[in-house]
């Protein structure tokens, strides 16, 4: 059982290397992006970079994880982990199979800064790694993040986290639509959990309505899964977004009053083609 665990985690992570090099194939640089807003966007991700001092903390909170045995029963409803299909999880395997390594945590951080964001909504906490960098912009004021894992967010509320992040138990059906109801809106939402094509989909189309003016969805890990990309392409030809930007790791959808003309494209996000940061 061991060993076929071990050849079907390969065989995704092949497919995934796959993906990966047709899209570096067809991925634009900064130096052949003609929009000011896109090359701004690509400024700002870039000098995510440079925030190293900024950033220890939290990467001394994900070692202090990468440490801690403690087990939990996940109770998730989103997708399972490639890694680990089983509940019962250590935090220690949580954070090595469901938290964003640190190059694509840092251009969260970029997308985030560039949006000039007060209000943010995440979907998916999990242990809060990418909240923190979210936090970590200056000009955020505040971040709510949903878990639908009543397990992990027990286990979350026992640590100590920045003071603008506001961690929720719900499941996400249920909080968008107190949300809806409550005429609540956000500058940037992150859609960071339950990775599945018609989920994905129908979350985004509701979220859209929670959005200011100019706000931005930032769909996570659109190159997981064939289902996954499926809803990228669906969501791309959704004619209430102008802006529509394919990072790879991230889908980015706006409408955007000062675009006149509709930006679609495939972005390569950091300044050094080695820097990957495939696999969770």
């Amino acid at each position: 059982m061991f060993k076929q665990m071990s050849i079907n985690l390969l065989f995704e992570k092949l497919k995934i290397i796959g993906r990966f090099l047709r899209f570096w194939n067809g991925a634009k640089s900064i130096d052949s992006v003609d929009s000011p807003l896109v090359y701004q966007l690509c400024l700002d991700i870039q000098s995510a970079h440079d925030a190293k001092t900024q950033f220890k903390k939290i990467e001394d909170k994900r070692a202090q994880l990468l440490m801690d045995n403690t087990l939990i029963n996940v109770q998730s409803l989103g997708s399972q982990s490639k890694v680990n299909r089983s509940e019962i999880r250590s935090i220690r395997q949580i954070a090595l199979s469901s938290v964003s390594p640190r190059n694509k945590c840092e251009l969260l951080y970029g997308l985030v800064k560039t949006t000039k964001a007060k209000t943010v909504l995440e979907l998916g906490t999990s242990l809060a790694i990418s909240t923190a960098y979210v936090a970590a912009v200056d000009r955020v004021d505040y971040i709510k993040s949903v878990e639908d894992s009543s397990k992990i967010h027990s286990y979350n509320e026992n640590l100590a986290h920045n003071s603008k992040i506001n961690m929720i138990q719900s499941d996400f059906q249920s909080y968008i639509e107190n949300e809806l109801n409550n005429k609540a809106k956000y500058d940037c939402i992150v859609l960071d959990g339950r990775h599945d094509e018609i989920a994905t989909i129908s979350y985004v189309n509701q979220l859209i309505n929670l959005l200011n003016p100019n706000g931005i969805i930032i769909v996570d890990d659109i190159y997981w899964s064939n289902g996954l990309m499926n809803a990228w392409k669906t969501l791309r030809n959704d004619y209430r977004y102008n802006l529509k930007i394919d990072l790879f790791y991230y889908g980015v959808l706006s409408n955007q009053a000062s675009i006149k003309e509709e930006i679609d494209l495939k972005l390569w996000p950091f300044s050094k083609r080695w820097q990957l940061g495939l696999f969770r």
